[in-house]
């Protein structure tokens, strides 16, 4: 995709709530008034109550920038869905703590939710399509939404679109696919894996900014998720993107190709770098990885007791519960380093406004009263 403005992201004491309920009801006809009236008034009366909630995310922090691949970390269950939801600016269902910090370069995740949800995208586990619809009409319907203005000379919307198709449609392996109906279980159509790559080409069409792919690899067999993985690395480093993904099964090829980890354990972050770096980290911490163990496995079985294994000598020193390894990581020369790089960067973005310039870059159809008020 055409585009030359890039959107760092970065978040400081990150941290989620949702709402504790033991149990809830289906509402129906019967009693759906009676349920928003129920809601409407812990929404009002009750928001700010402590006890309603419980903690998702513990406070972490991390700075992710253009052109590097993250990958997150973690056994199901530990976060990773609310984490790229929250960088994704889609917190339906749960709460943002007021106190949180998250940044895109000045913008703040209501902007980037009200006026440039195409830049920052979020791609579901779970495929929801048009069953009816061939695969190049889904492809293509989604490459015309994104289309930019700003297109070479004599090339037409429906003309650019055709072609971006055709080009990710080859990339991803599905071009003797483009008259099949994408379906579900009920009408007949592509296989499960294909179905699977026709989501993740349709988010790769919209070539947004921050890319937020969660467990983008279930259903796809080893090389195609390397090869999905290979993909996302290019179209970082040559279009200077953010992507973020989270992956259960991760090959030790696939992990070679991240610039940066998560690691999460129960909704606590203990651990955010250097992929290369991270199996040293938590060896020098006691922590023993087996022989021709992948460095992935390493990482999330840490975060497993059963699993991991503590060096002979360090199975009283080395950390146990989840926020003992908080602890730890907070008290790291890592998370030193990491806490000083995210102050330079939201002081560097604040006193040379990149918001301004990420937003004339996106839009250039602004006049003059327009720049004015986004300078105030």
């Amino acid at each position: 995709m055409i585009q030359s403005e890039h959107l760092p992201q970065c978040h400081k004491n990150l941290c989620c709530k949702g709402i504790a309920s033991d149990a809830d009801f289906q509402p129906t006809v019967a009693n759906i008034a009676y349920k928003l009236a129920r809601d409407a008034y812990f929404n009002w009366f009750m928001s700010n109550d402590e006890s309603r909630y419980f903690q998702i995310l513990k406070p972490m922090d991390a700075l992710i920038k253009p052109g590097t691949l993250t990958v997150v970390l973690s056994r199901p269950g530990a976060g990773c869905s609310t984490l790229l939801k929250t960088l994704a600016a889609q917190t339906y269902g749960f709460k943002v703590d007021p106190n949180s910090k998250i940044s895109y370069d000045g913008l703040t995740p209501k902007e980037i939710h009200d006026h440039y949800r195409g830049e920052v995208v979020y791609c579901a586990e779970t495929e929801a399509h048009i069953a009816q619809l061939t695969v190049g009409q889904t492809l293509e319907f989604a490459a015309l939404l994104r289309t930019p203005q700003n297109r070479p000379a004599g090339v037409s919307r429906e003309e650019y679109a055709r072609h971006m198709t055709e080009v990710y449609m080859a990339t991803y392996g599905l071009s003797h696919t483009v008259n099949t109906k994408v379906g579900d279980k009920f009408i007949r159509s592509v296989s499960g894996g294909e179905r699977k790559r026709v989501s993740l080409t349709e988010v790769s069409l919209c070539g947004s900014n921050v890319q937020c792919w969660d467990n983008a690899t279930r259903g796809l067999d080893a090389a195609t998720a390397l090869e999905f993985v290979k993909a996302l690395k290019t179209s970082a480093m040559v279009l200077d993107m953010t992507p973020l993904i989270a992956i259960y099964q991760c090959s030790q090829d696939a992990y070679d190709l991240f610039d940066n980890v998560i690691l999460l354990y129960e909704g606590y972050q203990i651990y955010y770098g250097s992929a290369t770096l991270a199996k040293s980290y938590f060896e020098r911490m006691g922590w023993f990885c087996p022989d021709r163990q992948t460095t992935a496995d390493f990482l999330t079985s840490i975060t497993l007791p059963d699993e991991r294994a503590a060096n002979p000598g360090c199975e009283h020193r080395v950390p146990n519960t989840p926020k003992e390894f908080y602890d730890y990581w907070r008290g790291s020369k890592e998370y030193s380093e990491l806490v000083n790089s995210i102050d330079s960067h939201i002081s560097y973005s604040e006193n040379n406004n990149m918001r301004t310039d990420f937003i004339l870059d996106a839009d250039q159809d602004f006049d003059d009263e327009k720049l004015l008020e986004i300078q105030r």
